[in-house]
This record gives structure tokens, sequence and C-alpha cells, in this order.
């Protein structure tokens, strides 16, 4: 068993937020919080980050998908949550997650992700907002199961919020059942480049 492990369970049997979310998760399974965050302690570790703080980065994010999770209206919202979480933004890491009337608030500077997120005529799987040196921008990602996308109405939306300059990351259900470290990796991509250019 490596180092890493044994401190991960560790943090596991530590704090009771973990164990709650595993009933959230039971659609998607409480494996893609795990493997995210065990991907997040191996990267705290490198940049030098303590322990205890790499912990307290954990328990908050552990606290933020829990709530979360029981927003997110699909198996494949679920799955990407924790993913996105932890995804490198090129910014503060993990990223927070805003629920309506439920959230103190965010700092100006965190990456914020807030799901099923209502804009204007429409409602998106995940936006997610960030600061750069020009201000506030929105993302949207997508997470499309077969049975509940058209290509048409699909086009006809991301042209609509793209006027809005909030710019689309479509996944389809495939590729994050299959791999969603690698969709959140992607679409994390397409926004430090966005937060580079700035």
């Amino acid at each position: 068993m490596s180092r890493t492990k044994t401190v991960v369970d560790g943090y596991v049997q530590r704090f009771n937020p973990v164990l709650g979310v595993k009933d959230r998760f039971a659609v998607a399974g409480d494996a893609d919080f795990h493997m995210a965050s065990r991907s997040f302690w191996d990267w705290g570790h490198t940049m030098g980050m303590s322990r205890v703080m790499i912990e307290q980065c954990l328990e908050r994010a552990s606290d933020d998908i829990a709530a979360a999770s029981t927003v997110c209206e699909s198996p494949l919202e679920r799955a990407m949550l924790p993913w996105l979480v932890f995804a490198d933004y090129g910014l503060q890491r993990p990223a927070r997650v805003h629920m309506p009337k439920t959230d103190a608030g965010c700092q100006k500077g965190d990456v914020v992700i807030v799901p099923q997120f209502a804009f204007i005529k429409y409602r998106l799987d995940f936006a997610v907002s960030v600061w750069g040196k020009w201000g506030c921008r929105f993302f949207a990602l997508e997470c499309d199961g077969t049975a509940y996308h058209d290509a048409d109405k699909d086009a006809e939306r991301d042209r609509y919020l793209s006027s809005w300059n909030i710019s689309t990351f479509r996944s389809h259900g495939q590729q994050v059942n299959r791999n969603p470290e690698q969709v959140a990796s992607e679409f994390a991509y397409s926004i430090k480049a966005w937060v580079g250019e700035r």
C-alpha cells in the first residue's frame, strides 16, 4: 500500500462528511470522489502543501460535493462533479461549488462551479465562473446523454449562450462514463487558456 493511499484512507476514516457522501453518490458511486481526491492529494503534495492544508481542502470539497450532488439531475452530472471540483483551472484548487440560497458566498478570484445554473431561458448542467484580469466570465459544461439532447437544438442553444460570451463545452455520456477525469481536464484546460490570455 502506497503512502498516498494510506493517508487518503486515513482521511476517509477521519472525516465523517466523506462517509456521508457515500449514500448521496449511490448512482455514480463514490469511486469518482475518491479517485479525484487522490489525484488532488498527489498534486498538493507535489506543490509542497502541508498535510493539514490538503486535508482541509479535501474536507471543504467533500462538503461542497455532498451538497451539490443533490441538485445534479443525472448520473452523468454526479459522476462529473468531483472531477470538476478537483480539476486544474490554473487558479486556486479545489474549485468551490455554489449552492444558491444556502451558500455564504465565495471569494473574488475563486473558481466557482454552479450546478443546474439558470440563465435567462436555459438551464446549464454546470456553469463555471472564473475571474481574469478583465473581470468575470462563465463557461458551461453540458453532459449530453443521447436520449435527452437534439443536435439542432443544442447548436441553437450554444449560439445563444455564445452571444452572451458563455462558451459551451459538450461531453457525451460515453465520454463521461469512460473517462470523467479526461473530460474535466479538457474543460479545465479551455478555461485555463482563457485565464492565461488575460
